[in-house]
């Protein structure tokens, strides 16, 4: 606080946090003489969008089969509000395979169609994941963007179970005199290897 002649001033110093926004700062001017002067500003912080991923319908994260639907919710904290949010798949940007609308009309968006294909469908802060097959796994993640930049979640991780797939013979040739002898070789891991 200093004074110059008939003119007293006080500075504040103070840094905002994301809790701060909305909130109040009063000055108060008293000299116990006249009555006192108030002035108050409300706080409006702007910050890069706080974003959070989850599981939202009712399935086991740890055991995710083969024909599972999952829906994922991107949670954001943001001011001003987000004026974009995309969603990822191991760093690449996934694009819908279906409008929400379309999907709603096919109950739900299952089958893909009737072809047993998955499909993805974005419906701003919803990822629906229908008719999932093990191509589906990986790490996802959502970003949302406003003024102040880019704002990710912590990757959450999908393990898509699927049944053990057999891989076309493979002939190898051991010998001349001994013939041709055929090798079976499969895959018989449970989950993805991401």
């Amino acid at each position: 606080m200093t004074h110059d002649q008939n003119l007293t001033t006080s500075l504040l110093h103070f840094t905002p946090k994301i809790s701060d926004q909305g909130k109040v700062i009063s000055c108060i001017a008293d000299n116990g003489v006249f009555p006192s002067v108030n002035r108050s500003v409300e706080l409006n912080v702007y910050y890069v969008p706080v974003v959070h991923t989850e599981i939202t319908n009712d399935i086991d994260p740890s055991n995710i089969r083969e024909g599972d639907e999952i829906e994922m919710e991107c949670k954001i904290q943001a001011h001003p509000w987000v004026w974009r949010i995309l969603w990822y798949r191991d760093g690449t940007e996934l694009k819908s395979t279906k409008t929400a609308e379309a999907a709603a009309m096919d109950g739900g968006g299952g089958g893909g169609g009737g072809d047993g294909s998955s499909v993805v469908v974005i419906d701003e802060q919803r990822l629906k994941l229908s008719n999932v097959s093990k191509s589906l796994s990986g790490q996802y993640v959502c970003s949302a963007s406003n003024v102040e930049g880019d704002g990710f979640s912590k990757p959450l991780r999908v393990a898509v179970k699927y049944k053990p797939v057999c891989v076309a013979p493979a002939i190898e040739y051991k010998n001349h005199s001994q013939g041709i002898g055929l090798r079976y070789r499969s895959i018989n891991k449970s989950t993805s290897k991401h």
